[in-house]
């Protein structure tokens, strides 16, 4: 598959003459949102200490998603629908910034075994959620799948109150 095929809600490649020009691939919205969530990152760190700006930014990404992940589950046109899920992933992936920088200041001389960890559990929440949600959509129908998938973002935001990287957990 090349840079310019979509992927479409199932997973599938999309040809681009389907997409009508939105030929943005998955590997790009990540990587906008990744560059401008640790540029943004290390501004608000610079102005608000690293507690405070990087639990805005992971507030910020994680508190939007939410509500876009529930509004998108919940619109009659099924184009907003997308648009608003797909913003969701793209704040989402904005939290991420944070989340990788923290770690380097958690854990300074272990930054790479507690990335191992961060990562790995990343990997099996991957791995479950596309069992996961369709099981709950065929028991309790799609807008309860979204429901979840909300809950689980605003859980990651409300986690982050209880992380200090000022405070490293392991010393150098």
């Amino acid at each position: 598959m090349d840079q310019k095929t979509a992927i479409g809600l199932t997973g599938e490649p999309v040809p681009p003459s389907t997409t009508r020009g939105a030929t943005v691939s998955r590997n790009s919205q990540r990587f906008c949102s990744a560059a401008t969530s640790g540029r943004v990152s290390d501004l608000l760190t610079l102005g608000l200490g690293q507690q405070r700006g990087r639990l805005l930014v992971v507030l910020i990404g994680e508190g939007l998603a939410t509500a876009l992940i529930v509004a998108g589950g919940r619109v009659e046109e099924a184009r907003l629908g997308i648009a608003l899920l797909a913003l969701a992933t793209g704040l989402h992936m904005f939290s991420q910034a944070s989340s990788w920088a923290a770690a380097i200041d958690l854990a300074p001389g272990q930054a790479g075994a507690l990335f191992g960890v961060m990562n790995t559990l990343a990997q099996v929440a991957g791995t479950i959620s596309p069992i996961l949600t369709p099981a709950i959509a065929d028991r309790y129908g799609w807008i309860a799948a979204l429901d979840f998938a909300a809950v689980t973002a605003a859980l990651a935001g409300f986690l982050w109150l209880f992380v200090n990287p000022e405070r490293p957990a392991l010393a150098a």
